[in-house]
């Protein structure tokens, strides 16, 4: 049977140090025109991409939510969970996956993580989430900021650059933190942390782009943008609906990139725990697996991840009988990079 369209994922791995791959699709029969390929502005082709991350490294993360993600019990009263899922188009079912802002010290520079303070992530679990593919996000050394101290220019410094290098040596996967998400909104941060190699800057102070969600149609600016996030206690008692917004967007053609943030959700000390369940259950049941399926929920490390693929691999195209040779050029995506994912969209009479 012919699809007109066919959805092809490619996972651009590039393990190796050459900056060219070739991928070559066989159609049933040779086509009679030539197929058209383009680039999906969203991996796997959905509609807008949600961005969900825990900031402060509560163990929260791991105990609460990352059950409900992925099925199982959970330590905040919730029980048998079997997951919230998305599809890749092909039937395979992807859980959610969420970010940590990690601060890897109290305000007195003491390691919260090393088992010490029952309320933090240990750097076991840290890592487990990593290889569960969560991304870890700088978010100072110690959660310094001009609010509740006197802060120095060398200060700020200190608590970006003190944060990267405990964080890839307290791990044993090594972590990188590209993405710096300021702490307490001190905007003093935001240009320091591209000074010190920050590859995106995230923040929740009005001066930042992408309130109630950004365009990804195009490319992202290239002068240092800041990108809004939205605390989701805030979208719960107002009782907006934001990612509803954000879905009719791209409904319309404006790819979408929203992104929300919380801390606790156990309900002790932050948001009840049964009051974001429900709120991430919903997002799930409508826009994940259980619903229309059109949303991509990862990381926001993974979401630029893409944008960036998007943007600087190019490629040819060369039909050759019933065959379809795509010859790719990497050599503009940058060493930092976790994941080298682009999703293509190939139109054809013939299957392949």
């Amino acid at each position: 049977m012919n699809k007109k369209l066919l959805i092809l994922t490619l996972f651009v791995s590039l393990k190796f140090h050459a900056f060219t791959q070739r991928i070559v699709i066989y159609f049933n029969g040779t086509p009679s025109t030539t197929p058209s390929v383009s680039k999906a502005k969203m991996r796997y082709n959905k509609d807008f991409a949600y961005s969900l991350t825990f900031d402060d490294g509560n163990i929260d993360a791991y105990n609460c939510a990352l059950p409900i993600f992925e099925g199982g019990n959970a330590l905040c009263g919730f029980t048998s969970g079997k997951g919230l899922f998305f599809t890749d188009g092909c039937g395979n079912f992807i859980p959610f996956k969420a970010g940590l802002a990690l601060n890897s010290a109290s305000a007195f520079g003491l390691d919260t993580h090393d088992g010490s303070v029952k309320s933090q992530l240990t750097w076991t679990q840290i890592d487990a989430l990593y290889e569960k593919g969560w991304d870890i996000f700088n978010h100072s050394f110690s959660h310094k900021s001009r609010f509740t101290n006197t802060m120095s220019a060398k200060d700020y410094v200190d608590e970006i650059n003190l944060n990267t290098a405990e964080i890839r040596n307290k791990t044993k996967n090594k972590v990188e933190t590209p993405i710096f998400v300021v702490p307490s909104s001190d905007g003093l941060y935001q240009d320091v942390a591209y000074n010190q190699g920050s590859q995106l800057v995230f923040d929740q102070s009005a001066n930042s782009i992408g309130i109630g969600g950004m365009s990804v149609n195009n490319d992202l600016p290239n002068n240092r943008p800041v990108i809004h996030r939205q605390i989701v206690e805030e979208v719960l008692n107002t009782g907006r609906d934001i990612i509803g917004s954000a879905a009719a967007k791209s409904a319309l053609g404006e790819s979408t990139w929203y992104n929300e943030f919380t801390h606790n959700i156990d309900g002790a000390t932050g948001l009840d725990f049964n009051r974001f369940r429900s709120h991430i259950e919903r997002i799930a049941g409508t826009f994940g697996s259980g619903g229309n399926d059109r949303m991509w929920m990862a990381s926001l490390q993974e979401v630029y991840e893409y944008l960036l693929v998007r943007q600087k691999v190019t490629y040819t195209a060369t039909v050759n009988g019933n065959q379809l040779i795509l010859d790719f050029d990497t050599s503009q995506l940058p060493s930092w990079m976790r994941r080298k994912p682009l999703t293509l969209l190939i139109n054809s009479n013939n299957s392949f």
